[in-house]
């Protein structure tokens, strides 16, 4: 095949969003690693349909047979360096890259400050062997490219989720969404939230995205296309949330996000970018139990072992008054 190419074997985990809005962002560096070769990407899905509108890709197909083989085919090659597959074609695949957690620790101020890489996109960047450009100022940040609607500035966006709330049964093998709702898996503090925006300016619209419409927004978002979902959030002055597939969306349209460390493996230092506000005064808990520990682990695993489920803890009031403050006053 001329040119270069990129796999992403997402037919081995369908329901996937957040990796999968995520791994947009590699005709970004792959182009400007190889500018004058055409880019054939190969992957499934709504993935196909919003690779298909960036420029930098030349076309986009689902798999031919040869390239379905196995999970634990493309598992291996994108973590071990691509042995048998030829010098033209990268991969991206759901797993973690063994040098992700030693590079982090290594880097932990450059890459927590880092304006649009997280520890998604650097284990992404090791998959490729592309992490140079995280030091020259490329825009890291997915791309989902659409006739953007007109930002509404009294509207405020909230994503009242699990990691597993936009993805049925499950993302991908192996992850199973550790972590509930911002205090609580029904709801409760996001509703003394919404209670208090809603008390302080009644005229601010919120946008409740959701799987199961909880009743906390004027208007429910529910599954949609991604593109359509990338519209609906480009409405939002801020959109407040975890990480998780909705935090993807969001950056695609380079959103103001508050951002809430309400999973045991979805930290505030691992997920910020420059469109993040951090309240950390009101993750207190959660930075003084994990602070130092964030530049010390090894693993997912490893951060659950000191994790309290304090990050979970924030005031509800306060929080709605910071983003009042910050954002509509």
């Amino acid at each position: 095949m001329d040119g270069i190419c990129l796999v992403i074997p997402r037919w081995f985990y369908p329901n996937n969003l957040g990796d999968s809005v995520h791994w947009s962002f590699a005709p970004t560096v792959l182009k400007k690693e190889y500018p004058d070769q055409p880019l054939t990407i190969f992957t499934h899905g709504e993935l196909v349909d919003i690779l298909e509108n960036n420029p930098l890709v030349d076309s986009v197909h689902e798999p031919t047979p040869d390239l379905l083989q196995t999970y634990e085919f493309w598992q291996r090659e994108s973590i071990t360096g691509r042995p048998n597959l030829p010098k033209n074609m990268f991969v991206l695949f759901a797993e973690r890259h063994p040098r992700c957690w030693e590079y982090w620790k290594e880097n932990f101020d450059f890459l927590y400050e880092h304006p649009t890489a997280n520890l998604l996109y650097l284990n992404s960047l090791l998959q490729l062997g592309l992490e140079k450009y995280l030091y020259d100022g490329t825009d890291l940040f997915p791309k989902i490219y659409i006739d953007k609607p007109p930002m509404e500035e009294k509207t405020l966006a909230i994503v009242p989720a699990t990691k597993l709330s936009f993805a049925n049964p499950g993302a991908h093998p192996g992850c199973d969404g550790v972590g509930s709702r911002f205090n609580g898996d029904n709801g409760e503090s996001w509703r003394s939230f919404v209670d208090e925006i809603r008390g302080i300016d009644s005229s601010i619209k919120i946008m409740e995205f959701s799987k199961d419409f909880l009743g906390l927004g004027d208007v429910h978002v529910g599954h949609l296309p991604w593109k359509d979902l990338a519209a609906e959030a480009a409405k939002a002055r801020v959109a407040v949330l975890s990480d998780g597939g909705m935090h993807h969306i969001f950056n695609t349209q380079d959103k103001d996000i508050v951002l809430l460390a309400a999973q045991t493996i979805n930290k505030l230092y691992h997920y910020a970018s420059k469109n993040t506000t951090l309240y950390w005064d009101l993750h207190e808990k959660c930075h003084i139990r994990c602070g130092d520990h964030m530049r010390q682990l090894k693993d997912w695993s490893d951060m659950a072992t000191v994790c309290d489920h304090s990050c979970e803890t924030v005031d509800p009031v306060l929080l709605a008054q910071y983003v009042y403050r910050d954002f509509f006053e």
